[in-house]
This record gives C-alpha cells, sequence and structure tokens, in this order.
C-alpha cells in the first residue's frame, strides 16, 4: 500500500484500552471524514473497529500494544471503571494477534511519552 498516494488518509488506532461502543459509531466516522476533508490525517480511537467490520481498505491501521498488567493498572484507576463491562466487552474482542496482523503498524506503548511520540513521528514520516 503507498501511504503517499491515499487521499484523506485516515489512520485508526486499534487499542487495547476498552471503552463505550455506540450504534451510532459508523455515522460519526462519516461525519468525522466529511468534517476534516480537507485535514492531511485525521485519527481515530474506535474499540471493537475490527470486530464489527466498520474498518475500510483505505484506512491505515495502528495498533496499540501494551502490557496486560500495566493496562489493567490504567484501568482501574479510571472513574468509571466497572469490572463486569470490562469483561464483556474482553470477551467482543478478537485475539490480539489476530489485530496485530491486520495493522499497518504496531506501536509498543511502555506508558512513556517521549517514547511513544518518537514512534507517532516516525509513523507520521512513512504516511505524509
Amino acid at each position: 500500500m503507498q501511504y503517499s498516494q491515499l487521499p484523506n488518509k485516515i489512520l485508526i488506532l486499534s487499542t487495547v484500552m476498552l471503552e463505550w461502543q455506540t450504534i451510532t459509531e459508523c455515522k460519526i466516522i462519516d461525519n468525522l471524514k466529511k468534517v476534516n476533508k480537507k485535514k492531511k490525517i485525521v485519527v481515530l480511537d474506535i474499540p471493537l473497529l475490527l470486530e464489527n467490520k466498520i474498518n475500510k481498505k483505505s484506512d491505515i491501521l495502528i495498533f496499540v500494544e501494551a502490557k496486560k498488567k500495566e493496562i489493567n493498572k490504567k484501568l482501574k484507576k479510571r472513574e468509571n471503571y466497572n469490572s463486569k463491562i470490562f469483561y464483556k466487552l474482553k470477551k467482543l474482542q478478537l485475539p490480539l494477534e489476530i489485530k496485530k496482523k491486520k495493522s499497518d503498524f504496531i506501536i509498543k506503548n511502555n506508558f512513556k511519552n517521549n517514547y511513544i511520540k518518537k514512534n507517532v513521528k516516525n509513523i507520521l514520516k512513512k504516511i505524509l
């Protein structure tokens, strides 16, 4: 895939972190694409993107990988964390290896800002 030839590039982060997903997600994506038509890149973080098959072939997928222990620690700190919901959503997810294989890029998240920023800049250089 030649990223430089993609018009209106859409970067999509497929994260391990779980959040609520709404039925209107597809409409939101379409609306964001229309509103941001003149932007070089639009970054969206969409839970269960691949599971619901709402990604397009022209989308650029980025998988953000992190240690389970660190993710769980961060999630539990959230004010609205609910373990029942977490496990229900976890069951809906594809295995992480499948998500990684379907992704165009993988970022390892060690929860240190400089490391993440460097990886994101490298990906942007390749895409733009």
